[in-house]
């Protein structure tokens, strides 16, 4: 359910529509990567939605995104240099290395996650508001689904 709501999301929002179209991801493209995110941050034992927070803010689930500057790449925008196996793009898992980061960085931090996405994101002003906003999207998301709990929602997932 939670991969759904930041799809849905997306989708419908007039601006993000667009984006979508410039960036030619499908619907159900953005859904596997979302359950990818999901699962590796589960495996690594990193909150799912904060992991998938970032991937909705990095880049709306584009599995094959690329940072304006060159660096970031994959759903969570992960540093091949830094977070790769063998510091390059190929044969690189992206969202695990992604997940990775954000992983050390809340280990580096004492599980601080505001400390930790601020130190996912740089330095600065830009990284105070970016991990903000990462938390603003994480506690609306926590809230939403609390509330379609508490609404006996069936969901079937194919």
């Amino acid at each position: 359910m939670l991969c759904y709501l930041f799809i849905l999301s997306l989708f419908t929002q007039d601006q993000s529509v667009a984006y979508s179209k410039k960036l030619g991801a499908t619907f159900q493209e953005r859904l596997s990567t979302c359950r990818l995110v999901v699962k590796e941050a589960n495996e690594q034992a990193v909150d799912p939605i904060l992991a998938v927070s970032i991937a909705f803010q990095e880049s709306k689930f584009t599995k094959n995104a690329i940072a304006f500057d060159g660096k970031g790449f994959g759903a969570m925008q992960a540093t091949p240099r830094l977070w790769c196996e063998k510091k390059k793009i190929e044969n690189c898992d992206l969202i695990k290395a992604g997940v990775k980061a954000l992983r050390t960085y809340l280990e580096l931090h004492d599980w601080d996650e505001y400390k930790a996405i601020k130190a996912y994101a740089g330095k600065g002003k830009k990284a105070h508001e970016y991990s903000l906003r990462i938390l603003r999207i994480k506690t609306k998301t926590q809230n939403l689904l609390k509330d379609l709990n508490h609404e006996n929602l069936i969901i079937i997932e194919n």
